[in-house]
């Protein structure tokens, strides 16, 4: 993760995409994510939660954020979660 958000970081981003999974991979169906309370991250199965594990090790105490957002709203119900990789310029 770090490599490519370096790679991001060169060509101005502030922040790196690491996972886009459907919203059925969280045990609510992605409701915590799109009004998200603190405890969100409880919601996350499988690859996403591997990944925000991943971020409360090695990458939190390093400053850089982890956020969920919904991206898309088939039939006005959450469709694909993106965790996005945030850091300061």
């Amino acid at each position: 993760m770090i490599h490519h958000a370096r790679e991001a970081a060169e060509h101005g981003q502030r922040e790196l995409m690491v996972v886009r999974f459907p919203a059925s991979l969280c045990c609510d169906g992605g409701r915590a994510v799109d009004t998200p309370p603190p405890d969100w991250p409880e919601t996350l199965r499988s690859e996403p939660s591997e990944m925000y594990l991943r971020w409360k090790r090695g990458l939190k105490s390093r400053g850089f954020r982890l956020e969920a957002r919904v991206l898309d709203f088939p039939d006005g119900m959450p469709g694909d979660i993106g965790l996005f990789l945030v850091w300061s310029a």
